[in-house]
């Protein structure tokens, strides 16, 4: 497992870095490395306190360059992100990270670190067989079947168009070209929704009325393409996992992997995706050090309202999850 012969296109890959995954971010590189071909750079786009941390476990692969995510490009950072999240749904604060890691994706394309073509790719998911993502003539695609009718509500308002493709293009990789990607943000930065750039009129295009995501920047730039530049991207079916964390947790071992990998091209390993007893205890054990190290800094009152607000949460959770899973959306990070 895994090299593979490529056509001769050479990509940089990018990997924003949340807390959960930076114990597991040494593997997903090891992992890239085996299994993809043609790699310039691997960036990886985390916060500041983390990039010594992170450094340190990735030191052995030279291609690596850790970078500071409220740094990547100018006006683009986690506090102003929660700021504006804060005037247009201060209800969605806590999915700060979540609409931050889609900005940062779209924003590395006017990086001055930017090639002709970069690989999104998730913090949680290994590739386990060789993966291509050019033939030649066309940038190769996985599409799922998710769909969320608000994504295209913003769509609609920043570009004045729709779905145009019957499948998804939200995946755990996506091949961007950065001549594309920078077009597209140009074109929403010209839109008429209200903000001053594209960042915020992102935020402002947003249908919150429902407890739905409202936005992905798969789905914008993947219809984008499909209508400004029909013949750049084609389909490719991967067969992929999201689940995989059931099995062993992320402890699994090669041997495991190297036996999944006869009939995946890809797994995932979410944090919260945990297995049955014994594997669990690592993820248990961490969860627990969180939530006392967080307790012991609160007050009374604060506690109090600590185990209130968490309550509400997990209903306004569950209600999500019910409409979500009714509409097959895959719940986001």
């Amino acid at each position: 497992m895994c090299k593979q012969k490529d056509s001769q296109v050479i990509f940089d890959v990018i990997i924003p870095l949340g807390p959960d995954d930076i114990s597991f971010i040494s593997r997903v590189v090891s992992y890239i490395n085996r299994c993809l071909v043609n790699i310039n750079n691997i960036y990886i786009i985390t916060a500041n306190k983390n990039i010594t941390y992170v450094g340190k476990k990735l030191s052995l692969y030279e291609q690596c360059q850790i970078i500071d995510e409220d740094h990547l490009i100018p006006n683009l950072s986690f506090d102003r992100v929660k700021q504006l999240l804060v005037k247009y749904a201060p209800d969605r604060v806590n999915r700060t990270g979540w609409y931050f890691q889609q900005f940062l994706k779209m924003g590395f394309s006017v990086s001055s670190l930017c090639g002709k073509f970069y690989l999104s790719w998730d913090s949680d998911t290994l590739p386990l067989a060789p993966i291509s993502y050019f033939d030649e003539e066309s940038i190769l695609y996985n599409p799922k079947s998710e769909y969320n009718p608000n994504y295209f509500v913003a769509m609609e308002k920043l570009l004045g168009i729709g779905k145009v493709v019957d499948n998804s293009f939200i995946s755990e990789s996506m091949m961007f070209s950065s001549e594309y990607m920078r077009e597209l943000l140009q074109a929403i930065d010209s839109s008429d929704v209200a903000g001053d750039d594209w960042v915020e009129k992102i935020m402002a295009a947003g249908d919150y009325s429902t407890p739905l995501p409202t936005f992905s920047e798969f789905e914008t730039y993947g219809n984008y393409c499909a209508i400004k530049h029909p013949s750049a991207y084609k389909p490719r079916h991967l067969n992929t996992f999201r689940e995989a964390g059931f099995i062993a947790g992320r402890n699994i071992s090669d041997r495991h992997l190297r036996e999944m990998s006869f009939d995946l091209d890809m797994a995932s390993f979410e944090i919260f995706h945990q297995p049955m007893f014994p594997y669990n205890m690592s993820f248990y054990l961490m969860n627990k050090k969180k939530q006392i190290k967080k307790l012991l800094k609160m007050s009374f009152s604060e506690i109090f309202s600590y185990v209130v607000n968490k309550n509400a949460k997990k209903e306004r959770d569950r209600e999500r999850e019910e409409l979500m899973n009714k509409i097959k959306i895959r719940l986001p990070k």
